[in-house]
């Protein structure tokens, strides 16, 4: 026997719909503003130290008047921030 609700005769059902389905799709769209915003944190942190390790291996390259350190680190971090890049700029088409 089913479970009834005080005060009336009729069996407790649970309501399946539209409320569901809003809480449902609230769910999704916090859960991909959540993933978003950590993608975007992520981002921001590796073109910050991307910048740094530049503008480091830049002073250190005209220091020393020798333009290898700063080509080693663009090296490492040009495709790095070529991934952000086409990420973030890459065309949106809706096919």
């Amino acid at each position: 026997m089913s479970p009834k609700r005080p005060g009336q005769s009729k069996p407790f059902q649970p309501a399946i719909g539209a409320d569901l389905t809003k809480e449902i799709q609230l769910t999704k769209a916090k859960t991909e503003h959540q993933t978003s915003r950590a993608r975007n944190n992520l981002a921001y942190i590796f073109v910050l130290l991307i910048v740094v390790a530049v503008a480091i291996a830049f002073l250190l390259s005209v220091q020393k008047n020798d333009f290898s350190y700063l080509g080693v680190v663009w090296g490492v971090a040009g495709p790095v921030a070529g991934a952000i890049v086409g990420f973030y700029f890459r065309p949106h088409r809706k096919d």
